[in-house]
């Protein structure tokens, strides 16, 4: 669920729209280590914000735990004036015949690391002085923060409602960390929407289930309502549901709850005005 600032000029839409596809066009669920985004990030419109400087490298590595699945890391090439955004992924990650879940959690992992890439570029873009630049790698070299097997355990109980408002004493195998907004926070961005809820609309947004549930499917949808045939609106939304679900390797409790929660009620708003105006 988006924060109500989603709208203002550095609210977590704005992010979504600005980011999103930088995202896509990085395909951290199949990438190889010779792909990394450079001079391309110019045509993002990121120069106005003081971000083309920035390039993104996503690296598949070994690492020495095999519990550690991913990092995030940067650093400033005085000489070139640039800044190189490392988005660490384990190696382990990846293969040939992974299960859906398997999957999932990859998902889970690379959109945390990019959620805080995209809070290092949010904080590079306000900084000009060498000075504010060494203060800031010096304070995100503090919080380097490696995400665990168990940390994704809690990240996917969390988002699937499993876990919520439980006392962490009450699990014995499971210490759940909160990764809310503080987590992905540098303090030195000027973002006024919430880490925590761009990090949630990166993995699903109506923006990305209306890439399945397109305008000629949402009028065939308002279409049948208006029929009065709503077992085949219902599949059609259902089989868009299931295909973003396998394609974009999704958890399907998040995404039905997210379907449910934040676009259903939209979309009965806007069949409502449609059957009506038919009238």
């Amino acid at each position: 669920m988006t924060s109500s600032n989603a709208t203002t000029e550095h609210g977590t839409e704005w992010a979504l729209n600005l980011f999103r596809p930088i995202l896509k066009d990085l395909h951290l669920q199949s990438f190889n280590n010779n792909t990394y985004l450079r001079t391309s990030l110019k045509k993002y419109g990121l120069v106005k914000h003081n971000m083309a400087r920035c390039v993104i490298v996503p690296v598949r590595y070994k690492f020495t735990n095999p519990n550690d699945k991913g990092v995030f890391v940067w650093t400033y090439n005085k000489k070139k004036d640039m800044y190189i955004l490392y988005i660490v992924i384990n190696e382990n990650l990846y293969g040939d015949n992974l299960k859906h879940e398997e999957c999932v959690k990859r998902k889970l992992i690379t959109t945390h690391e990019f959620t805080h890439c995209t809070a290092a570029m949010l904080s590079l873009s306000g900084i000009v002085s060498e000075q504010l630049i060494e203060s800031l790698q010096k304070n995100m070299r503090k919080n380097v923060d490696v995400i665990q097997a168990v940390d994704v355990d809690g990240i996917m109980s969390e988002y699937t409602k499993e876990v919520k408002d439980v006392n962490v004493s009450d699990k014995t195998d499971l210490s759940i960390r909160k990764f809310d907004d503080d987590h992905f926070r540098t303090g030195y961005e000027n973002f006024t929407g919430s880490y925590y809820d761009l990090n949630t609309d990166y993995l699903f947004s109506r923006q990305l289930f209306e890439e399945y549930f397109n305008k000629n499917k949402m009028q065939l949808f308002k279409d049948l309502i208006k029929q009065g045939s709503n077992t085949e609106a219902a599949t059609l939304l259902a089989r868009a549901t299931k295909d973003v679900i396998t394609q974009k390797y999704l958890d399907k409790d998040f995404v039905v709850e997210k379907i449910k929660t934040t676009i259903v009620p939209d979309y009965v708003k806007e069949v409502a005005k449609y059957v009506k105006a038919k009238k």
